[in-house]
């Protein structure tokens, strides 16, 4: 699945999360509950937040991305755009500030640094291959008769969640068991 229909699946979570807030009138302890979860990707038994950016995510967890070309250029991008900034950081501070920049070192790292974030910036993030991946539930606190009744919700996956009181997992039902097109 291509960024933009992981983009495109994220909203139709958040869609059936109202759906799911909205089954239970607001005083309702289930919708007490469900007000002080929130959602987060699961993928390949590790998780992350639900709102992240595609640039925090390749930087703190590549492996949400299928490894190819594409990817591993947009990761070369951002390495060295966090190299540049180590660099540029720590020579900064090492100068005296009025220290005249004699050979131009620093102004060709930080304009070779302008020019690769630029390139960032323009890398169309929309073409990154995400791996399989679902929404799920996560719980501030455990309440295992709540957590069993919100199981039962239309709006929760039946086949992929763990039905037994063993488990507090609740994964969403993706948009394309809703009739959405992703």
């Amino acid at each position: 699945m291509k960024w933009s229909e992981f983009v495109q699946r994220k909203e139709a979570y958040k869609k059936t999360w109202a759906l799911l807030k909205a089954e239970y009138a607001p005083e309702n302890p289930v919708r007490k509950f469900l007000d002080k979860a929130y959602m987060n990707i699961f993928f390949n038994g590790k998780q992350i937040d639900f709102n992240l950016d595609p640039y925090t995510i390749a930087r703190d967890t590549p492996d949400f991305f299928v490894k190819n070309k594409y990817f591993n250029e947009y990761l070369e991008l951002i390495k060295t755009c966090k190299a540049l900034e180590d660099l540029s950081y720590k020579e900064k501070k090492t100068k005296v500030t009025n220290e005249f920049d004699h050979n131009g070192t620093i102004r060709k790292k930080v304009s070779r640094l302008d020019m690769k974030k630029k390139e960032l910036q323009q890398f169309d993030v929309n073409q990154l291959e995400v791996v399989p991946n679902r929404a799920e539930m996560i719980v501030s606190t455990i309440d295992m008769d709540i957590i069993q009744n919100i199981k039962g919700s239309k709006f929760c996956d039946q086949e992929a969640t763990l039905m037994s009181r063993a488990s507090i997992r609740v994964i969403l039902v993706g948009g394309d068991k809703l009739g959405y097109p992703w």
